[in-house]
């Protein structure tokens, strides 16, 4: 589907008027501060160590170890970032990468980008939804291969000091489903008293 565009000066004119009505209406929703859902995923806010569990394509365990998680408010609660951290047993770095949030009132809904270093596979869409206590997010990418996958993630069990994070993927439209990882969460001792 082409779009074609008027490039008249009239035409120019009225994509300009209609960019700068979308600011406007951008900048008042701005200045009237975060949503009350950017508040749903406030509970990440601080610092967490968490024992992760990497699955074949069974579910069955193939790995175990532990990591960090620390997330923050940005922009007066419109944005959190966050970082994960995970280490193999021996204490080495195996994974990392870093999440940035933010609740989107037209659409209803968590827009995020995560970006891990030296991993074989990119999610290139990725957005959340708080349902019923929980948050589920999906996604979809490309690994290094040129496979395509669907991803779904889900926070549950959310308390003040834990909570539990599951990552499922397909690579057949969404049809099948495989646990990758689960995580749990124990906010740090110094945050936790």
């Amino acid at each position: 589907m082409t779009c074609t565009i008027d490039r008249s000066p009239k035409g120019i004119q009225a994509i300009f008027e209609a960019g700068a009505a979308r600011n406007a209406r951008w900048l008042r929703q701005y200045l009237a501060g975060p949503p009350p859902q950017g508040k749903q995923f406030d509970f990440l806010i601080g610092s967490w160590k968490t024992v992760q569990v990497g699955c074949d394509w069974t579910g069955k365990e193939m790995f175990r170890g532990t990591g960090t998680w620390r997330a923050e408010s940005l922009y007066e609660g419109r944005m959190l970032a966050d970082f994960y951290e995970s280490r193999l047993p021996d204490g080495r770095i195996v994974s990392g990468g870093r999440t940035l949030r933010t609740f989107c009132p037209e659409t209803e809904r968590w827009e995020m980008t995560f970006l891990t270093p030296m991993q074989p596979q990119i999610a290139t869409r990725f957005v959340a939804r708080e349902c019923e206590g929980e948050i589920h997010g999906e996604g979809s990418g490309v690994d290094v291969d040129g496979v395509a996958f669907e991803a779904r993630i889900r926070f549950f069990g959310i308390e003040r000091d834990r909570f539990e994070w599951e990552h499922e993927q397909s690579w057949d439209g969404g049809h099948s489903w495989y646990r990758l990882m689960t995580i749990s969460a124990r906010r740090s001792e110094l945050e936790a008293s």
